[in-house]
């Protein structure tokens, strides 16, 4: 059932990639739960605390966590596509035990889905004064206001998951996300610390007969494996034959 599910899933996303989401961000979309229960409204998702709140009226709130969800999707008004997530068990680095976890759906193809996993590992609020507001502060003048800013380092995993929806995780980035809480919510960009290649030989290990052509059009367009935009268009151009 699930894995009927999630190749169904596939098909109403596109390769839209993963943005930062952010806890105030909430946009149309549908909720299914674990219960089979099908709910449509204003969906809010918490990374932070993996958490789903919809709103299907303005006095009709309810919340759910990655227990209760079965799938979910969005509509991001940022790439102009439907996003969607769905709820499938998984092994924490951590502590070695199997829980429900939301992972993105990027593309899909015949024997696999390419997937995301995103969560946080650090979460600090920071407040400054810059510019005027800290000249003014220092010459005492009564308009000196801080700057609160909330620096989030996650980390995202690239995975492949196969038929039987086993998640097998390929590359991991780590990257500091920066939102400003005052003055207008202003997105400050992102950062990438790190990229780690978690199994090289997955492509070649699940693309069979397909690696050599595939890795042949990489080399031909400079493309790197371990990028997620131009992972698909690598295997966008052997799905394709």
């Amino acid at each position: 059932m699930k894995q009927a599910l999630l190749f169904f899933l596939v098909v109403l996303c596109n390769s839209s990639f993963c943005q930062d989401l952010r806890t105030d961000s909430v946009r149309q979309g549908t909720i299914r739960l674990k219960s089979g229960k099908t709910i449509n409204g204003d969906v809010e998702y918490n990374i932070y605390t993996n958490a789903l709140m919809i709103r299907e009226s303005v006095n009709k709130r309810k919340t759910f966590s990655v227990w209760d969800v079965d799938s979910f999707e969005f509509y991001d008004t940022n790439t102009g596509s439907v996003r969607t997530f769905v709820s499938l068990y998984f092994e924490l680095p951590d502590t070695g035990e199997k829980e429900p976890q939301f992972f993105e759906i990027l593309k899909g193809y015949d024997d696999f889905t390419v997937a995301l996993r995103t969560y946080p590992v650090k979460i600090e609020r920071k407040t400054h004064l810059s510019g005027w507001a800290g000249y003014a502060r220092e010459n005492g003048a009564a308009s000196a206001s801080p700057i609160d800013k909330l620096v989030t380092e996650q980390v995202e995993v690239l995975c492949f998951i196969t038929g039987d929806n086993t998640i097998r995780p390929f590359v991991e980035y780590k990257t500091k996300q920066k939102d400003q809480l005052t003055g207008g919510g202003l997105d400050l960009g992102s950062d990438r610390l790190k990229t780690r290649v978690i199994n090289k030989r997955l492509p070649k290990e699940l693309l069979g007969d397909e690696f050599q052509a595939a890795a042949d059009f990489a080399n031909t367009k400079k493309l790197s494996w371990s990028k997620r935009d131009e992972l698909i268009s690598i295997l966008d151009s052997v799905s394709k034959r």
